[in-house]
Parts: structure tokens; C-alpha cells; sequence
């Protein structure tokens, strides 16, 4: 069974910082588990790594796709496996980095998805219609999800419109990894990470966030697209509109990150047995010891 390291944690927590200094000490490459991050466009808001950070460390499936075009569970999970062989193979570690919990579990568990069909295909349905034609496929599945998750409810059904349904495919899986792994999480005191969470996005529109939306912005279909979902991003719709104040943009960012962040930590609380870490020190000794 293939070794394998995943480094998790919330936003603002110092993953990226981390991430470099476990890879150039161990030897590894590294994977994007972001879900924005895949984005060619998505630069500034979704704090992506420039080259020159990268400093000569492999990252992958990071800038593969436009912001155009729609990415699933589906094709992260497909890449992700083929670039865990591709880097064992140059007895290198794959080193899975980000704060998607669910991105991460996809990959390393052993979890079956189908392709999605194109999202447009249901462009004529409202949420409810959906909502109601995924109770007749697969009710249970729909117990679960709110009707206004359009995404989510689209992602059911067309799994309910496959093989085998979601609750079905779910019963068939054991929910075990596929790969021996390690999983790190960053530990730290939430006063902190609302510091860091300010900080940055303070940082971001010194950076040029607003010019960055802006130039995206001049595609007048941007805000229909998946991408535009992103933290960062869909906050700046009422901006545009002259409905709130640059200063209560960057309050609701700042907001939001904040609840995303808590979000983060309850799913890594509640869906892996990760070894919590503050610092490179505290990584580097989990690692010796996982290695051994």
C-alpha cells in the first residue's frame, strides 16, 4: 500500500508555509486539494501559491482548468489517484495539501463516483422541481440535503440517475482508505485564526482583489459560474450593485471565512483520525515516526 501524507486545517492556518517545509525536508510533491484553487483565474482570493512560493517544489492540479468550465468530485478524485502513482513511481511522496475535507476524503477513501453530467442540463428546473425529482429516485439521499443546495441536489441526482443510486453506492462501499496515509491537521487557537482571517483578506485587496473580480466581472456569465461560488468572490455581487460599502465588503468576506473556517474544523473533528500539529517540528516527528 502506497504512503501517502495529507496536511489539513482550516483557512489562514498556515497549511501553505507548512506544506513547503515538510516537502523540501521529506521529499515530497505536492497535490492541491482546494477546491478553488484548480482555477486558472482564481489567483488572489483563493490565496493561491505563486511560483515563486513554490519555490522549485512540484505542486499539482493547481491553474488546470478555467473558470468557464465546470470541475467535479468525479474528475478531482480520477487525477488526484493517477498523480499519486505518477509521483510514487519517482519514489517521491505524494503530499495532499488544502482545506477541502471532502476533496480529500474522496481520494484516499474508497469512494465511487461517476461523471456529472453538464450542469445545464438542468437549467429549466427550479430547486424545487429537482428537490422533488430527487425524492423519487432516491429519497433517503434527499433526507439529507436542504432543497436550496442546488449543486449538492444536482451532484444526487445524477448519481441517482446511474448504475446504482447514492444510497446504494454508499452501502457498497466499506469506507476504509485505499492508501496508507498520514494525515496532519494544523492546530490553532481560534483568536488567532481570526487574526490571520482579517489579515488576509485585509492583504488581499492590497494585493488587488477588487481589480482581480473586476477583470473576471467583464465575462458578464462570471457569477452564473461554479467558481464564482468561492469565498472571496461572490461577496462582491452587492458591491458591484453599490448596495454595500468597500469596508462592509471586506467585513463580509472576513465573516464568511470565519464561518467556513468553523465549518472546516467540525468536518475534520468529525470525518478523520488526524494527528494534530502546530508547528514543523511537531510534523516533522509524526512523519519519522510514520515513516518508520
Amino acid at each position: 500500500m502506497k504512503k501517502i501524507i495529507a496536511l489539513i486545517g482550516p483557512t489562514a492556518s498556515g497549511k501553505t508555509a507548512l506544506s513547503l517545509s515538510i516537502a523540501k525536508v521529506f521529499n515530497c510533491e505536492i497535490i492541491n486539494m482546494d477546491a478553488y484553487q484548480v482555477y486558472q483565474e482564481l489567483n488572489i482570493g483563493t490565496a493561491k501559491t505563486s511560483k515563486a512560493e513554490q519555490d522549485n517544489i512540484p505542486h499539482h492540479l493547481i491553474d488546470i482548468i478555467s473558470v468557464k468550465d465546470n470541475y467535479s468530485i468525479y474528475q478531482h478524485q480520477k487525477l488526484v489517484r493517477e498523480k499519486i502513482v505518477e509521483i510514487s513511481k519517482r519514489n517521491k511522496i505524494p503530499l495532499l495539501v488544502g482545506g477541502t475535507g471532502f476533496y480529500l476524503k474522496a481520494c484516499i477513501y474508497d469512494y465511487e463516483f461517476e461523471e456529472e453530467k453538464e450542469i445545464n442540463l438542468y437549467n429549466d428546473y427550479t430547486n424545487e422541481e429537482l428537490y422533488d425529482m430527487l425524492k423519487e429516485k432516491d429519497e433517503k439521499a434527499s433526507s439529507f440535503l436542504h432543497p436550496n443546495n442546488r449543486l449538492k441536489v444536482i451532484r444526487a441526482l445524477n448519481i441517482a440517475n446511474s448504475t446504482l443510486n447514492k444510497t446504494a453506492r454508499e452501502a457498497k462501499q466499506q469506507h476504509k482508505m485505499i492508501y496508507d496515509t498520514l494525515i496532519l491537521a494544523v492546530n490553532k487557537e481560534k483568536e488567532e485564526l481570526n487574526i490571520n482571517i482579517r489579515n488576509r483578506v485585509y492583504k488581499m485587496f492590497e494585493n488587488g482583489l477588487e481589480e482581480e473580480v473586476l477583470k473576471l466581472s467583464e465575462d458578464e456569465n462570471f457569477f452564473n459560474y461554479i467558481a464564482s461560488k468561492a469565498i472571496g468572490y461572490k461577496e462582491f455581487i452587492p458591491y458591484f450593485k453599490k448596495e454595500i460599502t468597500l469596508e462592509e465588503l471586506k467585513e463580509n468576506i472576513i465573516i464568511h471565512t470565519n464561518q467556513f473556517r468553523k465549518r472546516q474544523m467540525t468536518w475534520i473533528r468529525n470525518q478523520f483520525q488526524v494527528k494534530w500539529v502546530k508547528d514543523f517540528k511537531e510534523a516533522q516527528e509524526e512523519i519519522i515516526e510514520f515513516l518508520k
